[in-house]
């Protein structure tokens, strides 16, 4: 998975876009995915300090686990419309 199907599959899955960072700046209370000259970083923002932080060499293994903390997490979904 690159970075424009990650997109493809959080608007999919009805992500709310104030539930996550991609790229600066990181927002409070955010699941966040950094990507620096050599690395991939995900991570989340709470009390403005990073947790969890995992780091990666492929922009795949970011994505996919950057992926897996948001699905997880169901207060990043919007609400479905009736």
């Amino acid at each position: 998975m690159d970075l424009y199907e990650l997109l493809e599959r959080l608007r999919y899955e009805r992500v709310d876009r104030c539930a996550i960072s991609i790229g600066q700046p990181f927002r409070e209370g955010t699941y966040c995915l950094e990507r620096t000259e050599n690395e991939w970083r995900v991570f989340a923002v709470e009390r403005g300090e990073r947790i969890s932080l995992s780091v990666f060499d492929s922009e795949h293994a970011a994505c996919a686990k950057f992926l897996g903390l948001v699905l997880r997490d169901s207060t990043t979904r919007l609400p479905v419309a009736e």
